[in-house]
């Protein structure tokens, strides 16, 4: 039987550094992409000794440009014949800012990330998916995106957009074996959270009723569920991954 092809983005750090380590680990081909080729090659050069090179390839990708994002998947494709899963982890905060004193180029920003990114990238993988006639895509939102986060409404739009996003899509390819299902963490662990400020840090945790962030690893146990060739039933739906805080 032919290993699957992952591909995930964001994987140059946090949540999808550990999706695609898992992946790797767990006898998938994974295709490692970021803007931050940086560390990128960082990775490679850390992994390179414990797993097969031709298991692996790292690529960079600017998920805001359709280009990019085309042209990875075609990279993918003709490395390996196949993909069968993508997991867009590429997203950022954008910091905090009310939006009084938002600046116009940071709300795009985030939006061209975020949102425009989660469709960029799975409008370029949805034809090599009916190739197969199989494909699991994860899309990764957040509970700002449900409750709608104070100064940081750049962020919690945009993931709104996702949340509307993945439900629509996941309609759209429910009869050609493709399910799309989302993720809405609550605080992760993770470098991003460097990019908020100690209140609203503060703000996000005392929200949560288990009083603490989760961790990498429960978000892969979640993508590890979604993923599964067995998981074939939910499309178009949301997870929570909250520490208790979503109850809806």
């Amino acid at each position: 039987m032919k290993k699957k092809v992952a591909i995930v983005t964001g994987a140059a750090q946090g949540m999808g550094y550990g999706t695609a380590i898992n992946f790797l680990k767990n006898g998938y081909k994974v295709a490692f992409c970021d803007k931050n080729f940086g560390n990128l090659k960082f990775i490679k050069n850390k992994i390179a000794s414990d797993s097969n090179s031709k298991d692996f390839l790292i690529l960079k990708i600017d998920v805001s440009k359709i280009i990019s994002c085309e042209n990875l998947c075609l990279k993918v494709f003709k490395k390996w014949s196949r993909i069968d899963i993508l997991v867009n982890c590429a997203g950022i905060a954008g910091g905090n800012s009310s939006v009084e004193n938002m600046k116009e180029n940071i709300w795009k920003k985030v939006i061209e990330i975020n949102l425009n990114g989660t469709f960029n990238i799975c409008k370029s993988v949805i034809k090599y998916m009916k190739k197969n006639n199989f494909g699991r895509i994860v899309t990764i939102s957040s509970m700002a995106g449900k409750e709608g986060n104070p100064n940081a409404s750049h962020y919690s739009s945009s993931k709104a957009g996702v949340i509307a996003f993945t439900k629509s899509l996941g309609k759209e390819l429910a009869e050609d074996n493709i399910t799309v299902n989302c993720i809405t963490p609550a605080v992760i662990e993770t470098p991003m959270i460097k990019d908020v400020t100690k209140n609203q840090l503060k703000y996000m945790i005392d929200k949560i009723p288990m009083k603490k962030m989760g961790q990498i690893s429960d978000m892969v146990n979640l993508v590890n569920y979604l993923i599964d060739s067995k998981t074939k039933f939910s499309t178009g739906a949301v997870f929570d991954l909250s520490g208790g805080r979503a109850t809806y």
